[in-house]
């Protein structure tokens, strides 16, 4: 392993002694994809129970697939958490537990976080991001205003595929082109311009254009292409519907198997295109979902046969359905050994912010991202480095600290099959404002994650808050969701304010069927005295 790792090591130093170019970029975030809607991650199963995917079958076979990657329950918050490296709360609270909607115009991610792609502007990046960006609707809290040079796709959460009209207040079109070089920044309502042309392919070949102009730049390239399919609506390309995944013969799964084999052919134009520029050796990708397969009821705008199997729940909750997220890390440049690995550590979408910095060689940042490098004052309070709590990275660069000091999703790329966290914030949601409250679809009955946090630590997961009652009796989980269990520590005369738990050994049962939490007392304590440490430093609301 030791020579392994130096060998890796040695490459980079030779990279360096060079002048090579630092390595390309690309992030690619699928919308809405579920666990059990493609094959990698389920290779045991029979390949025609899923869509055709010859692209994502192709890169992860060669890439270390995530077999426990988490990312945070809706849109808004894993993208937050992806550019930030932190977990919303400590961005805010709002960002917790919902989308950036049009209705809040004002809202946007706080410019007191630095995001990655200042960062990596910092290092001589060129950043360019195509596709959703759901964080913020006017200047300036827009993708050219953080960090990138170019933005070309939606501001808000979701459009009609075609039209490029928003599907919700204020229902007005939202298709952008927006450039920031020398003389200026430039915002520019484009969706005239390409109406009646699939989202996904304009999202593919604006990233296809970029590449090859690319190819002849000094900088190195930093990609950001956040597709907004298979998200609803359920709108695929015609021909793609009509000449691929005949093997799939419900009409309605077929049409949202579409979707996600058009996504697949995007990448792989993406991917021709680094190959055809002779850049995609120098090029790393990671891949992402945002968050799981929509579960809504059918008679629900955003329903499109979306599957989260074997798991339970989906998008907007914490069970694993909805915070699973299928991916993978490719580039020629990693350890043989990784090629083809399957990595079950645990890990979570804002390690990928230290990632990042690791791969583009330079230091440390200081901004309080949790995804990496944890100081050891949590090590010494908790036990374990994976904390967000008050603690802020080390300032150091990666050569002055050495590889052993960094973490997660680092450690597996420097060659440490081994590595993952301990603990996972899969959210932390207290006392929403009535002001604040979405009704979901329309139907006021559904499980948004209001009024409850979500840790994983170790074996366990647990579910707390006075909000379980409410998920646990919606329409969508009043069959399914385990049997509540009072907190132990519930006071028995104030029966308004007490809080229900659902504790589960995540090891043993994955699918979340049984609560555990009358057995286990003491880890029901030990873990929501973690959630309160959290919630100390958590950011109020807007």
């Amino acid at each position: 392993m030791k020579a392994l790792l130096y060998s890796y090591l040695s490459y980079l130093l030779v990279l360096a002694m060079e002048g090579r170019k630092k390595p390309n970029i690309v992030v690619i975030v699928a919308d809405d994809l579920g666990w059990g809607d493609v094959h990698f991650v389920n290779p045991s199963k029979d390949k025609a129970a899923f869509a055709e995917t010859p692209t994502l079958d192709k890169l992860s076979s060669e890439a270390v697939v995530l077999q426990n990657f988490y990312v945070n329950p809706m849109c808004t918050p894993t993208r937050a958490s992806l550019l930030t490296g932190k977990y919303p709360f400590r961005i805010n609270q709002a960002i917790s537990y919902a989308v950036l909607a049009e209705r809040w115009p004002s809202d946007g991610l706080g410019l007191e976080h630095e995001l990655i792609s200042e960062r990596l502007e910092e290092r001589d990046y060129v950043g360019h991001l195509v596709g959703k960006w759901h964080l913020g609707f006017n200047s300036p809290y827009l993708p050219i205003d953080r960090g990138f040079n170019t933005f070309f796709g939606l501001y808000s959460g979701m459009f009609d595929h075609y039209t490029h009209k928003i599907m919700n207040e204020p229902f007005t079109y939202d298709l952008h082109k927006d450039v920031r070089n020398a003389s200026g920044s430039y915002y520019e309502d484009v969706w005239q311009s390409y109406l009646g042309i699939h989202a996904t392919d304009l999202f593919t070949q604006r990233a296809v254009d970029i590449i090859e102009e690319s190819k002849e730049n000094v900088k190195s390239l930093f990609l950001y292409l956040a597709y907004n399919t298979p998200h609803s609506p359920l709108e695929p390309d015609p021909t793609v519907f009509s000449t691929r995944n005949a093997h799939i013969t419900d009409p309605k799964k077929r049409k949202y198997a579409a979707m996600v084999t058009q996504l697949d052919d995007g990448i792989g134009r993406v991917v021709q295109a680094l190959e055809r520029t002779n850049q995609l050796d120098n090029t790393y990708i990671i891949f992402l979902s945002d968050n799981g397969a929509t579960w809504t009821p059918e008679d629900c705008w955003d329903f499109v046969h979306g599957s989260n199997a074997p798991y339970r729940g989906g998008k907007t909750t914490t069970f694993e359905g909805g915070i699973k997220s299928v991916s993978f890390i490719w580039s020629k440049l990693l350890p043989p050994h990784l090629h083809g690995y399957r990595a079950t550590g645990l890990f979570h979408v804002v390690d990928v912010y230290g990632l990042l910095e690791h791969l583009t060689l330079g230091g440390v940042s200081q901004n309080g991202a949790h995804g990496a490098n944890q100081c050891a004052t949590e090590v010494s309070q908790h036990g374990a480095g994976d904390y967000g709590g008050s603690c802020e990275r080390s300032g150091k660069s990666v050569s002055e600290v050495g590889s052993d000091a960094t973490r997660h999703l680092i450690d597996l790329i420097d060659g440490h099959v081994s590595a993952g966290r301990s603990t996972i914030l899969h959210t932390l949601i207290t006392d929403v404002p009535s002001s604040r409250l979405l009704v979901y679809c329309s139907n006021s009955n559904y499980p948004l994650p209001f009024n409850y946090s979500t840790l994983r630590h170790g074996n366990y997961k647990l579910f707390l808050g006075t909000g379980l009652s409410h998920m646990c009796g919606s329409d969508a989980m009043r069959d399914s969701c385990p049997p509540l269990s009072p907190h132990p520590d519930n006071a028995p005369e104030n029966t308004r304010n007490n809080i229900s738990v659902i504790l589960i050994d995540i090891v043993k049962d994955p699918r979340e069927t049984t609560n555990i939490a009358d057995m286990h007392p003491d880890v029901v304590r030990e873990m929501t005295a973690i959630i309160r440490a959290y919630e100390v430093n958590a950011v109020d609301y807007w």
